[in-house]
């Protein structure tokens, strides 16, 4: 009878073994799927990513260019036309824009009178080198006010007043 319970548990050990061997074998199966799904999820999204900041980059320096070609061309051509540059590869520089174009323009130097021409996808800052709206009224207000001052000292010591 102990051979019988023995040979018995014996099996169900084999089997219990074979059994768990096979949910095992099931779990890893499924497991690898799992990992080689997530995967292939994460290189993509990586990847598509990749190519939209590549779009945005390319989107924002398009957009920059188109900015500064705008302010070259708001400040107009000729040698009123004073500014500031900075190119993207460190050079800062100031004349006064003598053309400017649907690709590129062109600065000319105040002191050696060099006219060099540069893209708008050169240019890193552009300023104007003149006096801005606020400063140019605030001067002609301290004008008013200093002819004023003036021709009521004149006309004290005229006799006017």
């Amino acid at each position: 009878m102990k051979q019988g319970i023995d040979a018995s548990l014996a099996l169900f050990q084999d089997n219990l073994s074979a059994i768990v061997w096979l949910v095992t074998r099931k779990q890893m199966d499924l497991m690898l799927r799992k990992s080689v799904s997530l995967g292939l999820i994460l290189v993509t999204l990586q990847s598509s990513s990749g190519i939209a900041l590549a779009a945005s980059k390319d989107h924002k320096d398009a957009q920059f260019r188109e900015n500064v070609k705008r302010d070259i061309l708001t400040l107009g051509v000729g040698s009123q036309a004073l500014v500031k540059l900075r190119l993207r590869d460190g050079i800062q520089l100031a004349g006064y824009i003598s053309a400017a174009g649907e690709e590129s323009f062109t600065i000319t130097d105040i002191k050696t009178n060099v006219a060099t021409p540069f893209a708008y996808a050169q240019v890193a800052t552009v300023r104007a080198y003149s006096l801005s709206k606020g400063a140019k009224i605030s001067i002609g207000i301290a004008a008013g006010v200093a002819l004023l001052w003036a021709t009521i000292k004149l006309a004290r010591a005229w006799g006017f007043a």
